[in-house]
Formats: structure tokens, sequence, C-alpha cells
């Protein structure tokens, strides 16, 4: 292949376009985690066979995006996930900060926090439903959503 053919390929509009069928198609390899029981399911982790291009555009199309938000400042002020240099800390000063000035405040201002962990939950949750519910008491200037 020529040079101009991967640029096709490793273009967004490309890749939605001119993607190979053999893109689309890997094989699964279950490899059992260590230590872990051989009968159930989430001792294996899934292994993906699938060709170089793909491999290369699964690194770069991310990569391109997330350029992409940070340029045009689509992050919520207190994201920290997904981002590189932000961390699990920052959410935690964040919310240490808030009951702090809180408390600072006269009459005392209440802080409410909430945690909900829906990481086991990939498949099976619609993850908006719980904010569609909060957003109808939140004050929307007093609240941040620290996914």
């Amino acid at each position: 292949m020529q040079k101009g053919i991967y640029l096709i390929f490793l273009t967004p509009p490309g890749v939605l376009e001119n993607c190979p069928r053999f893109f689309k198609n890997s094989i699964i390899i279950p490899i059992l985690k260590p230590g872990k029981n051989v009968t159930i399911c989430k001792s294996y982790r899934p292994i993906s066979l699938t060709c170089i291009l793909c491999k290369l555009m699964e690194r770069i199309i991310p990569r391109r995006i997330m350029d992409f938000l940070i340029k045009h400042n689509l992050f919520h002020f207190y994201q920290t996930a997904y981002r590189a240099k932000h961390s699990t800390v920052e959410q935690l000063f964040y919310l240490s900060q808030s009951i702090i000035n809180g408390l600072r405040e006269k009459p005392h201002r209440k802080t409410v926090a909430v945690f909900l962990d829906l990481s086991a939950a990939f498949d099976r949750v619609w993850r908006q439903k719980p904010y569609t519910y909060y957003s109808q008491y939140r004050d929307q200037r007093q609240c941040a959503f620290m996914d």
C-alpha cells in the first residue's frame, strides 16, 4: 500500500467510509487472570487479535478525538476521567474544598456527596437515569457531577 492509502484509512471520515471488512473482525482469546477461578467468566481477560493497521487506528483515533475535545474546551471543569495528568486526587480535593467552603459560611452551607459505582453494571444499567432523577432536585449553580 502507498502512504496516501494509509492516510485515507487513518482519518476519521476515511475510517467510517473506507474501513475494510477485516478491520471489523477480530479473534478473541480469553486469558485467565493470575490466581482466579477457572469456572467464572470474570476471571478471564479478553485479548483480541486484529491486524496491525486496526491496532494503529485504535490508538490514533481516540488521541485525535481527545485533542479535539481539549482544543475546543468541551470538557467540564471538574472532568478528570480519561484526561492525561488528571486523577481521582483532584476529585477528592474538589469535594473536600466544597465541604470546607460550606463550613466557613455563616449559616453553614450543606454539602451532599453521592457516590455511585456503576463499574460492574457496564451493559445492564441506563447510566443517565440517576442523573435525570437528580437533576430534578439540584441547584444548577451548586452541583457538579464528578464522573
